[in-house]
């Protein structure tokens, strides 16, 4: 009957042993990380964007720091510019001035910031005062767009956006110029925002400078922080059509009136390439880096208190990707001991 008893109690025991041993259970104060949903998966249209959450939640008695990293499967890259020395510089070429009847420029921005004060963004202008300008864009302390052109005369034609850029959100810009009508349009996302037909505007200077991204001149302004994509020039004047019809998707650099095309998503090295028939490369400075484009999340790190939850914001961003299957997993390394990196599988199905 002794025996019978012993086995009563100790059965007990074995099993709760047995339990906390599954558990890994040292303390109950330990952190106790889980994480909902286990994978995100979003299908967008070309040109669009979506937000997913994911919920972090803590169930030990501990707070649970964690930090958040991204691992892209797809190099799909863009140049990250930090607005203090980093600019892509591109000899001069007859090519890529405006001295024809007609001139377009194209490009994607994501500015990083609002600016305090105007940023350089890109163009073929004069340093140092020396007037020796064709045309550059800059995003002043307003935060609107501002493009001016320079004629033979050296005299100065400035057109500007009504809307103001909204900062860490992909803008399309696009500048055209029509000799024909003598007008000058600017373009934001495909949309018509500024449209001027001044009587003396012209342009058609060619001078020695070179064509340079994330500043133009070095002199006047600070450098552009952001990031930026398909850098284009044409020597025709593109249609509102036209302009929308291409936007959100690769040229294949053979299209008629392309003279300059820089993809900027070589993702590696000093050399960004010109797709146009006239191979007009830039090279880096400044230590350029170079960035991922389609998925990021509002925050890197965070702690997550006892019995609480954090929220991270996860978004998706087709803006410039053309069609097909992209996949990440976000990273989430915290101290639980049982679970200190969880996996989030994440995929994103462009139309």
């Amino acid at each position: 009957m002794k025996h019978y008893k012993k086995l009563f109690w100790t059965i007990p025991f074995l099993a709760l042993f047995a339990f906390l041993s599954c558990k890994n259970v040292v303390s109950p104060n330990l952190p106790d990380i889980s994480v909902f949903p286990n994978s995100l998966s979003v299908t967008l249209d070309q040109g669009e964007t979506s937000k997913k959450w994911i919920i972090i939640s803590n169930e030990g008695g501990l707070s649970l720091p964690f930090d958040i990293s991204i691992e892209f499967e797809d190099t799909l890259s863009v140049l990250e510019f930090d607005g203090i020395d980093d600019y892509v510089e591109v000899p001069d070429h007859p090519s890529l001035s405006a001295i024809g009847g007609a001139f377009t420029l194209e490009c994607w921005l994501k500015v990083g910031e609002d600016p305090i004060q105007t940023q350089e963004i890109l163009g073929k202008w004069g340093s140092g005062g020396s007037y020796n300008d064709e045309y550059g864009l800059d995003i002043p302390t307003s935060s609107i767009l501002e493009l001016a052109i320079s004629g033979a005369s050296g005299g100065m034609t400035e057109i500007r956006s009504n809307s103001t850029i909204s900062p860490y959100t992909w803008t399309h810009f696009a500048g055209v110029f029509d000799s024909a009508s003598t007008s000058l349009k600017l373009f934001i996302n495909g949309i018509l925002e500024s449209d001027m037909t001044p009587s003396t505007l012209t342009m058609n200077r060619d001078t020695d400078e070179p064509f340079r991204m994330g500043t133009y001149d070095f002199s006047f302004h600070s450098n552009f922080k952001g990031q930026m994509k398909e850098v284009r020039i044409w020597n025709i004047a593109r249609t509102q059509a036209e302009i929308q019809a291409n936007m959100n998707q690769e040229l294949s650099g053979t299209e008629t009136g392309l003279v300059g095309y820089w993809k900027l998503n070589e993702g590696s090295g000093n050399t960004v390439y010109d797709s146009s028939p006239n191979n007009n490369d830039g090279t880096l400075h400044g230590g350029l880096k170079w960035g991922i484009t389609w998925l990021s999340a509002d925050t890197t790190s965070g702690i997550v208190p006892s019995d609480g939850e954090a929220v991270v914001e996860v978004t998706f961003d087709a803006t410039i990707l053309n069609a097909g299957n992209y996949n990440a997993n976000l990273i989430i390394n915290s101290i639980d001991p049982d679970e200190p990196e969880t996996l989030i599988p994440v995929s994103l199905t462009v139309r």
